[in-house]
């Protein structure tokens, strides 16, 4: 219990962090209503603005996220790959990768099965039907551990595999001026394992998973100015099962909001502010003796970011600076558990919760069909200004009509993601929560 309290609490520097895009948004700040490759992430809808270009974006530690998409008139397909966050998967908000790994790892063989699963690409496709823009997503996350031991005269197998499969689907409405966003994301996280040493053997399944999030954005263009808002809601349940035997029922959900409005003024010169609101609900319920725990927190995040393309500079066709800064708010944190009579156990409240203000800058070069984007965090303040610190790459070829001019400017697209919030590369607090939430 003391683990998870500590757990919630240290998951407020997670939550300050921007989920892993690439370079150009992460140095305005994490602003990821602009519209960009990185959002097909949680808008499959998306891959029709941006066909016929392949990104890729990296730190000296990290890879991801990369997309490569193709278009064939008004069908497009392709692959992404992000990064594995926090939580152990590319999708998954909660602590199943880690409840997973610990549930088969003590009852097949210590250190079988990882805390998290491999990067593993998402085959998209998307169809243009100009009034509607229609994407899928199909993925597959998987991990997996098989040992035979040939002991005569008996032979001894260990085997267990952790995975989530699933689908995205949304769609992108045009009517004029208003574009409508609606994406609906379903997932079954399961596990299952063997143990053939003792006598019976051990068998470990789920008894339970899922995982949905549905959400909707609009998108309002009036001249020069964009306003955006949007929400999802999150909600993942999983259980664990040792051969007859049901373990305690995990249940976690995450209320999302954004708003913001981008503006293009003073000659080209883009301008960026967001603000985003996440609630985060974790609820268990014990088997042993109906007993509930649940964990809420509570976070604002507040960003501001500018972009200036500037024509034919030195030997490119274009240089982009750019420049951000966000300011997060944990406001809550709260542990409640209740016995089966309804009789309240503990119930610790922490309201002061802390801030964090993060500074950013970048710098876009392209020379023909290919740009390179980097950024670095200025500093972190956390009392004193410190930095700089995290540099992040991302390389875009981009073979057929889309361009960085009309992407910046005149594409429409939903939400960028984040499926869970990671110990991001654009924050210098240290995370030592296995929780994830979701932070636009």
């Amino acid at each position: 219990m003391v683990k998870k309290i500590v757990a919630a609490m240290a998951v407020a520097a997670v939550a300050f962090s921007v989920s892993a895009q690439n370079a150009r948004i992460d140095a305005m700040g994490g602003c990821n209503i602009v519209p960009d490759i990185s959002r097909v992430l949680i808008n499959p809808a998306d891959i029709n603005s941006f066909t016929d270009q392949i990104q890729v974006t990296g730190t000296p530690t990290a890879f991801g996220p990369a997309f490569g998409f193709k278009s064939v008139g008004k069908f497009s397909f392709g692959a992404m790959a992000n990064q594995v966050t926090g939580a152990g998967s590319s999708v998954l908000r909660s602590s199943f990768c880690q409840d997973a790994s610990t549930f088969i790892n003590t009852i097949i063989a210590p250190g079988t099965i990882p805390a998290s699963f491999p990067i593993y690409p998402h085959l998209l496709f998307g169809f243009d039907l100009d009034a509607v823009e229609i994407g899928l997503d199909i993925f597959f996350e998987m991990t997996r551990y098989s040992r035979i031991e040939e002991n005569a005269p008996t032979s001894v197998e260990y085997k267990g595999s952790m995975y989530n499969i699933g689908s995205a689907l949304s769609a992108n409405i045009n009517l004029g001026s208003l574009t409508l966003t609606p994406f609906f994301r379903i997932a079954a996280p399961r596990i299952s394992g063997l143990n053939e040493l003792p006598d019976p053997d051990i068998d470990a399944e789920s008894e339970a998973g899922v995982a949905i999030y549905p959400g909707a954005e609009c998108r309002l263009d009036m001249n020069n100015l964009t306003f955006v808002a949007g929400g999802y809601y999150s909600f993942e349940k999983y259980q664990f099962k040792r051969d007859t035997i049901s373990l305690d029922e995990n249940m976690e959900s995450f209320l999302d909001a954004y708003a913001g409005m981008t503006a293009d003024i003073l000659n080209g010169l883009l301008f960026v502010t967001q603000y985003n609101f996440s609630l985060g609900l974790d609820k268990t319920i014990r088997v042993s003796d109906d007993s509930t725990y649940t964990y809420t927190d509570l976070f604002h995040t507040f960003r501001f970011g500018v972009e200036k393309p500037v024509d034919g500079v030195w030997i490119f066709d274009e240089i982009v600076p750019r420049a951000g800064i966000l300011y997060s708010m944990y406001e809550l944190n709260r542990f409640h558990g209740e016995d089966n009579d309804g009789d309240t156990t503990t119930n610790i409240n922490n309201p002061n919760g802390s801030t964090q203000v993060l500074l950013t800058c970048g710098l876009g070069l392209k020379k023909g069909i290919a740009s390179i984007d980097v950024q670095a965090n200025i500093g972190s303040w956390n009392g004193v200004l410190t930095g700089p610190s995290v540099v992040k790459g991302t390389l875009t070829l981009e073979f057929g009509k889309t361009s960085s001019s009309t992407t910046r400017s005149n594409e429409t697209s939903a939400p960028s993601p984040v499926y869970s919030t990671e110990e991001s590369d654009t924050t210098t607090t240290t995370n030592d929560s296995n929780k994830s939430y979701l932070d636009y």
